[in-house]
């Protein structure tokens, strides 16, 4: 199985479904080169300012550097309530968490 497809089954972004057949697991992944790795505060306040911003997913997941199908499921995790409210609220308590880092 391709490394990007197990990494995301891993991460909780794909199914791990034996019935679902590698070329649609495949199809889900953005042909491009991306991080795997833990998300940074960085990353979230890129993803959220695009979001807000009104940027599409996939001009973020390029900005970001990782996939589409990555970028929508951290969008999810740190926006569960889909309103420009709930993303806007996010977005200040990721700025006040990198003001905070930065204090140090």
């Amino acid at each position: 199985m391709n490394h990007r497809i197990t990494n995301l089954i891993r991460a909780g972004v794909l199914p791990e479904r034996a019935d679902v057949p590698e070329s649609v697991l495949a199809a889900t992944v953005d042909p491009i080169e991306v991080n795997q790795g833990e998300w940074t505060i960085d990353e979230d306040l890129l993803l959220l300012k695009g979001a807000t911003q009104g940027r599409g997913m996939q001009a973020i997941a390029r900005h970001v550097g990782r996939s589409k199908t990555v970028c929508v499921a951290r969008f999810k995790a740190l926006v569960p309530e889909p309103s420009m409210e709930a993303q806007k609220d996010a977005l200040k308590a990721v700025k006040a968490a990198i003001q905070k880092r930065d204090m140090v």
